[in-house]
């Protein structure tokens, strides 16, 4: 078996000499593939598929737009990554709607069974608790869900999520 040195270090090469050539097309291939992995690792440190992407629609908004249209009464948002996913009654029927959170534009909708728990005659519509939420929190709000009485609003910071009860016909936050 030949040796040849890269570096001065010998290396095992199957029966040929390493080039220069192939020996500079080795490097720039390592150099290139480190910094593809460098690459990815910055991205997946600073894409968080859990909060929506930077420039979206404020989801006060959105939500105070099917207040004023088709949606009787909300009663859950979930950002799933992708979409908005927004629990309300229309007249009869019970819907989740996937929202595109950066147009604020339906992208899809499904049937679901009508809720178990509502919130009380007279309270804040849903898109007044999380506007008055929203200026008030550090993070971003990720889901809002009528549980116990309550809005339990889960608002994310970097890695922290925190989950706080909302009085729904006051808006003020619960201990």
């Amino acid at each position: 078996m030949a040796r040849v040195s890269i570096a001065h270090s010998p290396l095992p090469v199957c029966g040929a000499r390493i080039t220069s050539r192939q020996r500079q097309l080795v490097i720039a291939v390592t150099v290139l593939l480190t910094g593809v992995a460098i690459a990815v690792i910055v991205l997946a440190n600073t894409f968080d598929p859990g909060i929506p992407p930077q420039g979206s629609a404020p989801l006060a908004d959105i939500l105070a737009r099917l207040e004023g249209g088709e949606a009787d009464l909300i009663t859950e948002v979930e950002f799933d990554g992708k979409h908005w996913e927004i629990e309300m009654r229309s007249g009869a029927r019970w819907l989740t709607l996937f929202i595109d959170p950066r147009t604020g534009l339906e992208a899809d909708r499904d049937r679901e069974e009508a809720e178990e728990e509502l919130p009380p005659a007279g309270a804040l519509a849903v898109s007044q608790i999380v506007r008055t939420l929203a200026g008030s929190v550090a993070g971003v709000i990720t889901e809002v869900d009528f549980e116990n009485g309550a809005w339990e609003v889960t608002v994310r910071r970097d890695e922290a999520r925190t989950v706080m009860h909302v009085d729904p016909a006051t808006g003020e936050v619960r201990e």
